[in-house]
C-alpha cells in the first residue's frame, strides 16, 4: 500500500459518487494489486467531477475507464492536492479544467432514475480526447442507469449472444460502467449493444 491509500472499496464507481455527491475538489489516488504487482491510478476531481485521470501509460477518458473496471481498490483523497502536472505526452493540459464526466443529476423521487447529463460542446469533447464524430458517444453515459422495460425472458431466443449477456444485467440499479465491469466489455461495447436493445424496445436508457 502506498500514498496513504487505506481506504478500501469494492469498485471506484461509489468512491466517485461519494464525492461528488459531496461536490469536494482534490486528487483522489486509487491502487489495485494484480498478479502480484500494484497497479496505480489517480483523478483529480472538481466540485466532485472528474477532470483528470491517469492510469499507467493512459490519461484522460481512456485511463477512466480502466480504472472504473477495477475491483477492488484501495484509495486516498487528498483535497489541498494541486492540479496534477505531467510532462508525457499522454497527459491532458493542465491549462483548462474541462469536466471527464459531467455530473449526472439524479430525481429526489428517484435517485435510482438519472436525469439528463450536462451537455458538453464538441471543443470541449474533442479536448479531453472524446471522439464526437461519427459516434452517439454521449459524455457521462457511464453513470446513466438503463432499465428493462419488460421482464419477459422469452425475449432471450431473439438475442445475439453478446446481446443476451448484457440484457441479464439490466436491473435498474447497475449504471453503464457496471455492466462494463461485469462483461469486461468497453462501455462504448456497452453503449451500442445498449442502443441496440433499445431499438427493439427491450431496455430504455
Amino acid at each position: 500500500m502506498a500514498k496513504g491509500r487505506d481506504k478500501t472499496a469494492d469498485s471506484l464507481l461509489p468512491v466517485l459518487e461519494f464525492f461528488r455527491t459531496r461536490q469536494q475538489t482534490g486528487l483522489l489516488s486509487v491502487e489495485r494489486l494484480r498478479n502480484g504487482q500494484l497497479e496505480e491510478g489517480e483523478i483529480y476531481l472538481r466540485a466532485g467531477r472528474p477532470v483528470y485521470a491517469a492510469a499507467g501509460q493512459l490519461a484522460g477518458q481512456d485511463a477512466l475507464n480502466l480504472l472504473l473496471t477495477w475491483s477492488p481498490i484501495r484509495f486516498a483523497f487528498f483535497p489541498d492536492a494541486p492540479y496534477p502536472m505531467r510532462s508525457d505526452s499522454s497527459s491532458l493540459p493542465a491549462a483548462r479544467l474541462t469536466p471527464l464526466l459531467p455530473g449526472v443529476a439524479r430525481s429526489e423521487s428517484d435517485p435510482q432514475l438519472p436525469l439528463a447529463p450536462e451537455k458538453v460542446n464538441d471543443d470541449a469533447a474533442g479536448y479531453i480526447g472524446i471522439s464526437t464524430y461519427g459516434s452517439s458517444y454521449k459524455p457521462g453515459l457511464e453513470w446513466l442507469v438503463p432499465r428493462r422495460l419488460s421482464n419477459d425472458l422469452s425475449v432471450l431466443s431473439l438475442l445475439s449472444r453478446r446481446q443476451r449477456s448484457v440484457y441479464l444485467l439490466v436491473d435498474g440499479r447497475r449504471t453503464v460502467a457496471d455492466l462494463a465491469r461485469c462483461t469486461k466489455k468497453s462501455v462504448q461495447e456497452i453503449e451500442r449493444i445498449l442502443i441496440e436493445l433499445q431499438e427493439q424496445g427491450l431496455v430504455a436508457i
